[in-house]
Order: C-alpha cells, then structure tokens, then sequence
C-alpha cells in the first residue's frame, strides 16, 4: 500500500489537472454584477464534472488517512471560551499647555453639574492568535493574524504577485501612505520692525459695533461679532477672509447664518486650529444654566451645526469669552462665579482639560499673577501655547481695561503680566485681542467714543517659531481627497502631539506645531472607514521663523504598489488590533515578547495601562469613549483604534 505522502501527491496533480472554471479577470468581474448572473452551458458543465471528481477524490482520501491512523484535534484548533474579568472605570487626564498633570486623575464635578461619564473598559481573555516577528508577515502554515477592520481586498497582497497558498502572504496590517511634504513660500510682514503698526479695519468695520475678532491660525479667516444688518436680531457672527496672510484687506464681512445666530446675543468666541470647532458665548438660551453660558458648534457643510451647551463649566452665574489652545486640550474663560480673587463684583478667568470621555473637567481659577482683586476679561492662548494675552484693570496700566501678556515659564507657571504699551493702550478700554500663529499680525477691538466698537489690526516683527502643516488624504491613483481622522505623534518619545481630522467642507486637515526650533520626526497614523488604517512618517527641520508646510498623504491600494512596500521592514511593527471601526469593542494580541500595554486617547489621557503575556489575547470594550481615534502600543508594537459614533454603532 502507497504511503499517505505518495496519495496525497498523487489527488493533488489529479485535481491540478481539471481544467480552470474562469480566469481571475472573469472572476473579478463576476463578484461586480448581479447574483443572477449564470456561467455559460460548457463552463457550469466542467464545473459540474470538478466538482464531483474533486468530491471523489477528498472522500477517498480520507478513507485512506483514517484507516491507518487515529483522529487528533491539533492544539491550535481548541478555543478556550472568553473569561469576563470585572469591569475596571479607568479615567485620565492630559498633558496640557498650561501645565503638567498627574495621570489617572479622576474627572471632577461643581456643585448643580451633571457628572462626566468616566471611560469604562470590559476586558476578556482567550487563546492567542500566532504572531510573527514583523507583525505584517505570515505564512501559510501559520494562522494568519486578524485584520485591523473587515478584510478588503484591496489591502492584501502577496509577496511576489502569486496567489498560491504554498508562497508567502504579506496581510498588511496598514497602509504605507506616501507622504509629500514641502514647506510654502514664506509670507507675511517680513519687513515689519519691533515697531509696532496699527490700522483700522475699515473694510471690516461698520456703523454698528464690531468687536471680539477670532483669526484662524494661517492668518486667512477672520470671525467677529456685529449689531449690523442685516442680522437675525441682537449681535450675530460674521465672517471675512482673505486670500494669503500678506494680504491687508479682508473680503465684505458675511453672515454665518442662522444656524448658529439667533434673536438672541451672540458672542465671546473662539476658533479651533483645525477651524472646524467654535467654543462662543450665547445668553438667554432655552438650556442655558445662567444668564451667559458657553456653547459649542461644529462646522459642516451645512454651516455651524451640532451646537451643544457645554453644561460641565458652566453654572448658574455667568461664562464667557472662551479661549482654546491649539492642541485642543485646554480651554480658558472668564467668569463672576463665587471664588473669584475680588468677590462677587469680579470677573476672574478660569481653565479647564479635556477629560478621557470627552468632557471638560471642572473649571479651575487660574490665580495670580493673572488674576487680580479686579475684573480681568477676554483671555486668549496663543497658538504655541507659550503666551496668555489678556484685558485687566487690575494691573498697572494706563486706564480702563489694558491688555497684558504672561509668558509660561518652563516649569508650566504663568509669569507675572507685562503691559503691552501705549500703542495699544489707552484711558479707553481696551478688550478682545487674537493673534496668528506667526504672532506678527494681532487683531483687537477699541472704542472709538460715543459707545461705539471697531476692529483694529496691529502689525509687528514676527517671534514665533510655530508651524502649521495644512494637507488632504489623497486616493494615491485618482488624486482625490479622503475622509480621515489623523494622530501626529512624535517619533523620539510617542507622544501624542495632535489629533484632527479633516474637514467635510475643503477635504483637508490642519494643525499647528508649537515651538520648532529642532528638527522632529513625527509619525503619522492614519484611519479611513474604507480603507483602515495608514500610517507615515514626517521630518520638519528646525527654523527660527514662522513657517507654513503642505502636507499631502496618498494612499496607493492597487495590488501592483502594495506589492512594491517594502514587506519586511514596516516603518513601525503593528499591534494586531482586530475589528476596530465595527463597533466599541475590539480585541489586541500581545507580541510573542509581551510587554505593558497602553491605550492613550487623542489628548494623551491614559485609558488602559496593565501587562499582557506573550501571545496572549484580550478583548476589550469601550463604554462612554468618544468617537474617534485610540493609540495602542506594546513595546515597539503599536496600532490605532478607531471608535465609530454612536449613530453609526446603532446606539444612542
């Protein structure tokens, strides 16, 4: 009797033999069409006559293997049932521009606030999945590991081209984005002296007031307040721009409509860095807690929608006036709540951090140097996070409210204020003051008498050494752009620099880096709903001047460029993470090495911190986390998370 090597060879060349059913272009074209397509007469035949012939031969076969043998169940076949570990609230904080924070710091709540849902991780156990050494490489005799979403075909590729199940299978874990990085012409007053140079807006201004200007970063987009008409009753935001920073006049101002304003006042804004979220003041609201609260807007195509009250800093008393950094993580107001330095008849301004679960932590009074027995007013942050600038009377100055800076030391402590002088200042008040990311050009408001308000833009030399990198997710074969959410994360110490993701209204995204006067690598990931996740990494070179960078991503899915990503050498090994973006739970399976898992969130907030085996599997599962992007890293492994809405997981 044959040898159970010489029947195997022997059905095998027999099955090789049958002739091909389609080719792999019919296939293809095949999976396209209508379930009710049929094959030809002569193709269903041959299909016919296979697959009776091949159902012969296994059945023979095994006839054959179990009349010399025992049946055994291989080890890797055994699953051993999921154990449900007790539910742990794990909760954190971040690393903010104001100050270093202890992590794992519980989120607090005031007196009246409805609690902030902490961050609630389930966590099972199960046998490993195999894992190889490259976390991207596998093969055939080996189980392949777990995609990070539902296998496309479009992200799997083979080592040489083939698709034999004998040659070895690249499952790539991420796509290699080609990044396309190049720093734009310089723009700007370079020729601008400490001198400082001050002009009113006039094509802004109007008979009415005009006040509390809000620039985006780049120096292009400016928003304020107006009583002008036409409006939709009280003050209501308007809008203006221009086409490149050097410019001096802005476009005839625009209304931002009626999805943000109303009869009501609006007013006391501020604009994210990425411009697609608006921290503003709004009073006499139906869900209002006091007479001014604090609102939140997210713009889309639509205009500014999804306004919400942002109910955990705000009281019975009165907010306004907010100021968020440009990392997103830490947002400054002013308030007469009870515990302001000079009582009742004060107005302090506070801060507050972004929480795990996405909410603000209960707001803190920033003290003193800032802060006086007086009123302070209208603090703003600027872009890289160094400089608080501000309105008291309080301090010495020269009248009314005057506007000051405090530096932040290097020890996370605000300095003690300096006035800005008499070319800004004045016996008049002086109130509401942005600044670009260049910190050459500041906007502010005045009064010009006869209580009215106009808008005024001062041009000075340029300090900064803030960059911003502007840029799209690019389709690498049509050019066009992508849907994405984006974690920058630095290359030397993981740690997370900004989140954003880009914009539904120019498809781009946008973000500002703060002091950069060394050069950074930065490593880049990436998640698209259709295609997973994607990673690249960047290397901006120091500068002593403001800078501004185009950064393109393009993402090559054909088989033939995934073929040509170099298999073995990943720019950073990936964490097996499976079935992320298909709801809140998702499972990770430790390198054969093990290590210390930790599971960060966009602001750098600790969710998951604890051991793990080599090779060992958990589950996981996040309760109350807000959408977005999740940074997983064991050792040198590291993977994202992608947590869909709420809408799109069908749940509320």
């Amino acid at each position: 009797m044959k040898n159970q090597k010489d029947i195997l060879n022997q059905y095998f060349e027999q099955a090789r033999q049958q002739p091909s059913l389609i080719s792999p272009d019919q296939a293809a074209e095949l999976l396209t069409k209508a379930p009710t397509l049929k094959q030809p007469r002569e193709k269903r035949v041959q299909g016919v006559i296979g697959t009776v012939l091949v159902s012969s031969l296994v059945l023979a076969l095994l006839f054959v293997i179990t009349e010399n043998q025992e049946p055994s169940v291989p080890t890797s076949a055994v699953t051993t049932p999921p154990q449900l570990l007790a539910r742990a609230e794990v909760k954190g904080t971040p690393l903010t521009a104001t100050q270093l924070l202890p992590k794992n710091t519980t989120p607090t709540k005031q007196k009246g606030e409805k609690p902030s849902t902490p961050i609630k991780a389930s966590v099972s156990l199960r046998k490993s999945l195999s894992y190889d050494t490259n976390a991207i490489v596998s093969t055939s005799d080996t189980k392949q590991p777990e995609s990070t979403h539902t296998p496309d075909p479009l992200i799997t590729a083979t080592a040489n081209g083939s698709t034999s199940a004998e040659l070895e299978i690249a499952q790539l874990g991420y796509i290699q984005a080609q990044s396309q990085l190049n720093p734009l012409q310089e723009t700007g007053n370079g020729g601008v002296q400490e001198k400082v140079i001050i002009t009113k807006l006039s094509s802004v201004n109007s008979s009415s007031n005009d006040y509390n200007p809000m620039i985006t970063p780049d120096g292009r987009t400016l928003y304020f307040i107006s009583g002008r008409e036409p409006g939709f009753g009280g003050h209501d935001f308007w809008m203006a721009t221009k086409q490149s920073r050097d410019q001096l006049e802005f476009t005839p101002p625009s209304n931002l409509g009626s999805s943000i304003n109303t009869s009501q006042n609006e007013g006391g804004g501020t604009i994210s860095a990425d411009g697609q979220t608006m921290y503003f003041t709004a009073c006499n609201r139906p869900d209002g807690l006091g007479d001014c609260d604090i609102y939140e807007a997210r713009l889309e195509e639509t205009g500014w929608v999804k306004i919400r009250n942002v109910n955990e800093i705000n009281t019975k008393d009165w907010e306004s006036q907010p100021t968020i950094s440009a990392d997103g993580r830490s947002l400054f107001f002013v308030s007469n709540r009870p515990g302001a330095l000079g009582g009742s008849e004060d107005t302090d301004i506070y801060f507050s951090y972004k929480q795990a679960d996405g909410t603000w932590s209960r707001p803190e009074n920033l003290g003193a140097p800032v802060n006086t027995p007086k009123f302070e007013d209208s603090p703003f942050i600027v872009p890289s996070g160094n400089a608080l600038y501000f309105s008291s009377a309080g301090h010495k100055g020269y009248g009314g409210l005057d506007f000051f800076v405090s530096e932040l030391s290097e020890d996370k402590k605000w300095l003690p204020p300096v006035n800005l002088g008499a070319e800004f200042n004045s016996p008049e008040d002086e109130r509401f003051i942005t600044i670009t990311a260049a910190e050459d050009v500041m906007y502010f408001t005045k009064s010009t008498g006869k209580n009215n308000l106009d808008l005024y833009m001062a041009q000075k030399e340029a300090r900064s050494t803030s960059i911003i990198i502007t840029g799209s997710v690019l389709n690498g074969e049509t050019k066009r752009p992508n849907p994405a959410d984006l974690l920058f994360v630095n290359a030397e110490n993981g740690e997370i620099i900004s989140y954003v993701s880009t914009n539904d209204v120019s498809e781009e995204f946008s973000l500002v880096l703060g002091k950069n006067t060394a050069q950074r690598s930065i490593d880049i990931y990436g998640y698209n709903n259709l295609l997973g996740e994607f990673r690249a990494r960047i290397t901006i070179e120091p500068t002593n001047t403001y800078r501004e960078y185009r950064c393109d991503l393009f993402l090559n899915t054909s088989e033939k460029d995934l073929r040509q990503i170099p298999m073995d050498t990943p720019t950073i090994p990936r964490l097996l993470i499976s079935s992320p973006g298909q709801g809140r739970e998702f499972t990770i399976s430790a390198p054969t090495e093990g290590g210390e898992l930790t599971i960060l969130d966009a602001w750098g907030n600790i969710l998951v911190r604890e051991d793990m085996r080599g090779g060992e599997q958990k589950d996981f599962h996040l309760d109350s986390a807000p959408e977005g992007l999740y940074l997983a890293r064991i050792g040198k492994y590291s993977g994202v998370i992608h947590l869909p809405n709420r809408k799109e997981t069908g749940t509320q």
